[in-house]
């Protein structure tokens, strides 16, 4: 690795000496891979420095933007957040010009990931943004690191299902693009979560399947990597001696390769590994190491930084000389159009252009105005109808539940002493936890103002877990494009799949149910289907929420059908989104 640095140093220090910088020489630096660039963080950083100077002499703006984009990542890595923060708002900013969302969305994700130590909220919100981006422009593989990085987040945070989500996620996206690259760094984050979780042959599986991707890479640093995460395994295994085994691999690789961070989490770990062990001796070697380490990257920080407030200072200096020349040449130009009488021109010209101006500021705020008037009655309508309907869900469902509760406390005062009180009264409890759970599903719906197909997958997984273990249900996701859905239409879809399970753990004694969402002549399609007895639809009463399931898919705008035989019951929900 240290060649091809070396490399690209000779190459921009040949081009320098002979003024010829080129396209061809410009990509070729901005081609470096991510472990190359990270090796060595401060070389990097000055031949990234040379490659935006030299872009932007020749006017290569594309290849300016994308060693902006890199030396964002560096100085973010040698955390400098401000300096970092700067090279990424000036590359957003040119790909913003040319709408190119791809690269914006994965801008955007690359400072969330690179600030997520320093600052995670600041990091969250960047990766809101690209999660947005990517959900509305087609962003290809870069989507699949959004999703990685963001599953990483999340699992810091401690949201661990949500994070396996994702991980796999952009795994399957990985293979469906066949980015060797991209899917070992899928592979062992789902390798990580997996650990945590307790689920350890699941994680060595797949991190056997990140090491055959990380051989055929041929990379020190790579593979350090891979042996740091089979390292964490075999700590959340408790086996100690394994453990410490691979750290130590790691560690002289990292060393080898200069991989800062990587350095100081193997020392970390070793550290704290001695510890577990009782091998206070070993564990206070490997904490004085990484103390040293700590101390020499401080001290390597502080020199950037004197020398960033030097270059900055530098070219303060060359700015003021240049905004005083500009001055002079401009004072010069008023005394010679003055002599001339072109002043008084000008100043006539100038007076039409601001009555003109304002006329038509004055025009365009009477349309802006009128514009928020109409939006203004549009959402009170809106708003209006949508406290009916809420009004509504909360008087079928929680209203009829409290009612119960009220008669029931009331039959409670006038029973005889010999009567079981405690088993009537258990009964009222469950009702009333019945109750809290519909009640949070409706703020649920409110609160997020309608969301994705994920987040109603989501709901309904939580769903399962309140139904018996004998009932195999199955949820089956085919709908490859974005469907969101408003607070509406995902509250009556949930409670759709709601009162068909109910209905077929009371009445259907079936073992299997399949949640399918599907993409029918592009239409959402929401189906739930179960091998139970079956019922005759003709001659069905209202008790088992059939015409409640109608009224909710015909509240969203869709079309509801049930079909039901001796093999089964099907409830068929179909919605244009």
């Amino acid at each position: 690795m240290k060649n091809r640095i070396s490399i690209f140093i000779f190459l921009i220090a040949l081009v320098n000496l002979t003024n010829a910088q080129t396209k061809t020489s410009i990509d070729e630096v901005n081609s470096m891979s991510y472990n190359d660039m990270i090796g060595d963080l401060e070389a990097t950083k000055e031949i990234l420095k040379q490659n935006v100077a030299a872009a932007k002499s020749i006017g290569y703006l594309d290849g300016a933007a994308l060693s902006n984009e890199k030396l964002s990542i560096v100085y973010f890595y040698l955390r400098d957040l401000d300096l970092g923060m700067k090279h990424s708002v000036e590359a957003v900013k040119y790909y913003e010009s040319i709408n190119d969302f791809e690269k914006i969305a994965n801008s955007y994700a690359d400072i969330g990931f690179s600030i997520k130590e320093i600052d995670m909220k600041k990091g969250l919100e960047y990766f809101r943004k690209a999660l947005e981006i990517s959900r509305n422009h087609d962003v290809g593989l870069t989507k699949s690191k959004i999703y990685n990085n963001y599953g990483t987040v999340l699992n810091r945070s401690g949201n661990k299902d949500s994070a396996l989500y994702y991980h796999k996620k952009s795994l399957e996206i990985c293979i469906q693009f066949d980015d060797s690259l991209g899917t070992p760094y899928s592979l062992n984050n789902i390798v990580e979560v997996l650990s945590e979780m307790g689920r350890f042959d699941e994680a060595l599986k797949y991190l056997d399947e990140s090491d055959k991707f990380r051989k055929l890479e041929n990379n020190d640093l790579s593979w350090a990597d891979n042996l740091a995460y089979r390292g964490d395994v075999y700590y959340h295994m408790k086996e100690y001696d394994s453990a410490i085994h691979y750290y130590t691999v790691s560690l002289d690789l990292g060393k080898k390769t200069k991989f800062m961070n990587l350095i100081t989490y193997c020392l970390e770990k070793l550290s704290d590994s001695y510890e577990q062990k009782n091998d206070a001796s070993n564990a206070l070697k490997y904490f004085k190491e990484l103390k040293f380490h700590q101390d020499s990257i401080i001290s390597v920080e502080s020199n950037a930084a004197i020398a960033s407030i030097n270059e900055e200072f530098e070219s303060a200096k060359k700015e003021k000389i240049i905004v005083e020349q500009q001055l002079q040449l401009e004072q010069d130009r008023i005394r010679f159009y003055f002599w001339l009488g072109v002043l008084g021109f000008v100043v006539i010209i100038a007076i039409w252009f601001i009555i003109n101006q304002r006329k038509k500021r004055r025009e365009e705020l009477i349309k802006v105005q009128h514009a928020k008037e109409l939006e203004k009655a549009s959402l009170e309508k809106e708003f209006v109808e949508e406290k009916l309907r809420i009004g509504r869900e909360l008087h079928d469902n929680i209203g009829s539940q409290l009612t119960f509760m009220i008669s029931s406390v009331d039959n409670l005062l006038y029973i005889e002493e010999k009567d079981n009180s405690k088993n009537r009264l258990s009964k009222i409890s469950d009702f009333g936890r019945s109750t809290m759970k519909e009640l949070r599903s409706t703020i649920w719906a409110m609160k997020n103002d309608g969301g994705e197909l994920e987040d109603l997958i989501l709901k309904i997984n939580e769903l399962k877990m309140a139904i018996p273990n004998n009932l195999d249900i199955e949820v089956i996701n085919e709908v490859k494009r974005n469907v969101r859905f408003n607070a509406l239409q995902l509250l009556n879809l949930y409670r759709i799949v709601q009162e068909s399970l109910q209905n077929v753990v009371k009445y259907a004694d079936a073992k299997t149910v399949k949640i399918l969402f599907l993409d029918v002549n592009g239409q959402f399609n929401l189906r739930i289907v179960d091998d139970g007895a079956g019922f005759a639809v003709n001659e069905s009463k209202d008790g088992n929420g059939l015409n409640n399931m109608q009224r909710r898919c015909e509240d969203c705008g869709g079309s509801f059908e049930l079909i039901s035989s001796a093999m089964g019951t099907e409830v068929k929900c179909t919605l244009s989104v």
